[in-house]
């Protein structure tokens, strides 16, 4: 095979791959989402809970699948829904269960499992509850917290690693966006 025809050989592989990586691919409307307060809100919420992943909701649907699958135990848009559920009404305390309403919610969409009205209509009473039950981020953060040790069964439960997760994604959200999201 002559050096032109290996050239234009992986070229069309080079664009077959760039193509599929784009067209598997949401387009990421976070910026955009910054423009209503409510979404906003939400991505600082997400920061807090996760760090600097971004939005769950714009990944492309392999990517939230796995999370869900990997990270939640959660197979099936059922499922999904179940433990949406069990977080509405009430698992640990209303920050750690709201602020994972919020995630999961996200993912959800991003996974392809439920609609995005169906999603931020999940975020928005998240929202809502986080707002009348904790006055600033960083009650909420200590809340975030207080529910972790619950979940995990005592603070000498809680992986080391799991907190310092949480102190980062809490430096994080600071930077990011406390300073530019008001929590009321």
């Amino acid at each position: 095979m002559n050096m032109w025809a290996y050239l234009g050989f992986m070229a069309l592989v080079v664009g077959y791959l760039a193509y599929h990586r784009v067209a598997n691919k949401k387009p990421d409307l976070s910026l955009t989402d910054r423009q209503d307060p409510r979404k906003h809100w939400a991505q600082a919420a997400m920061a807090l809970y996760q760090g600097d992943v971004g939005d769950a909701g714009y990944w492309s649907g392999n990517d939230a699948r796995e999370k869900l699958s990997g990270g939640w135990s959660t197979t099936t848009r059922d499922e999904l829904l179940e433990l949406i559920q069990r977080y509405i009404d009430g698992e640990c305390n209303v920050g750690f269960d709201k602020l994972r309403i919020i995630w999961l919610a996200r993912l959800g969409f991003g996974a392809g499992w439920i609609d995005e009205a169906t999603s931020w209509n999940y975020v928005f009473g998240a929202v809502a509850e986080l707002q009348r039950a904790y006055g600033s981020w960083p009650e909420l953060y200590d809340a975030q917290n207080a529910g972790r040790t619950e979940w995990y069964g005592g603070p000498s439960e809680v992986p080391s690693g799991s907190q310092k997760f949480a102190e980062r994604n809490y430096a994080y959200a600071t930077k990011q966006f406390f300073g530019v999201v008001p929590y009321r």
